[in-house]
């Protein structure tokens, strides 16, 4: 009996052990295989790349600020400053690849030095998430997401409207929007960033903070999905051809992406990290998604998640309308000190 019950003990430690080690070593493993097309990087970020064909020296740049790597090494100079990767820079077919830590270690650090790449916001387009019968994240406690990010798009237009920013709403009141709906307010407007407000959920109680997402890179399902010919006549409904030709239409669809992931990924990064500090709460960084608000507009999108409603302290303090205005005025002035 003391021996089985020993043995049972011993299957419970071990199997225990095993199950701990899977799990700390598993998203490890992922990011590992994870790797980014140089270009597209650049595209999103807005710098310039080169390569020597005969050094096989890359060089990446904007304003005056540049970056050099080396096909086959693992170190990237930036202003006479070695920054190693976890693995080497290759190049396969002529398309040149980079580990996963690239854009944090070189990209990030590279845009912040060189400052942003925006022109100045004169209408913005402002979605409070959610509404209607569609109540959004619900606290515990009762609390709906579509309430809580009515008040702070409603405060944050009208901080905009004081800084001489011509603001567009999608709702303004508590009703239902369809996602197609919402897009089609940016595909009408002649704006210069789509701004959406959400509030968060998790499963843990004690996740909290502030976080933004704009669009990450379109997979061959996304691309499909936006180029099919009723998008595009959705999108470019707008806009006067001579020839209403598709494959015109996807190549400018496709630079007008390309210049949307530079800019939307600049301001999701500012917003988050210059909101988060004045509101005090935790930078939970910028992030990439393919939301459909955020993939089937034109212009600039970012969408902010104002905090956790699942986190009783960051409830509490979104339910207070001084604190919903201090969020509302931290990102009006983030977005008009943005581009400065």
């Amino acid at each position: 009996m003391v021996q089985s019950f020993r043995k049972y003990i011993i299957f419970l430690i071990v199997g225990f052990l095993v199950f701990v080690s899977g799990c700390a070593s598993t998203p490890y493993q992922k990011l590992r295989k994870q790797n980014f097309v140089l270009k597209e990087l650049c595209m999103r970020y807005g710098f310039d790349c080169t390569m020597d064909s005969i050094t096989q020296v890359i060089k990446l740049s904007r304003k005056e600020i540049e970056a050099r790597g080396l096909i086959g090494s693992n170190i990237v100079v930036i202003e006479q400053r070695d920054v190693y990767l976890s693995k080497p820079i290759k190049i396969s077919r002529g398309v040149i690849s980079v580990p996963f830590d690239f854009e944090q270690r070189v990209m990030v650090p590279l845009s912040e030095k060189a400052g942003s790449i925006s022109k100045t916001f004169r209408k913005i387009i402002v979605d409070a998430g959610h509404g209607g019968k569609d109540p959004g994240a619900i606290s515990r406690r009762g609390t709906q997401e579509k309430d809580i990010v009515l008040d702070i798009a409603n405060r944050l237009s009208s901080a905009l409207k004081k800084r001489g920013v011509f603001v567009v709403q999608t709702r303004d009141a508590d009703n239902f929007l369809s996602l197609d709906e919402r897009v089609d307010v940016a595909r009408s407007e002649n704006a210069d960033l789509f701004i959406s407000v959400h509030a968060n959920i998790a499963n843990s109680f004690g996740v909290e903070g502030l976080e933004t997402y704009y669009l990450g890179f379109l997979n061959w399902r996304d691309k499909k999905e936006i180029c099919c010919i009723e998008k595009h006549k959705k999108m470019f409904r707008k806009y006067n051809m001579k020839y209403d030709n598709i494959n015109a239409k996807k190549i400018v669809l496709d630079m007008l992406h390309t210049y949307k992931q530079q800019s939307s990924s600049d301001i999701a990064r500012y917003l988050a990290g210059y909101t988060a500090k004045k509101i005090n709460t935790r930078n939970r960084g910028n992030k990439t998604a393919n939301f459909y608000i955020l993939k089937n507009t034109l212009i600039p999108a970012v969408l902010v998640e104002v905090g956790f409603l699942s986190n009783k302290r960051e409830e509490q303090k979104l339910k207070s309308s001084a604190y919903r205005q201090k969020i509302a005025n931290s990102l009006a002035d983030g977005l008009v000190l943005y581009t400065r």
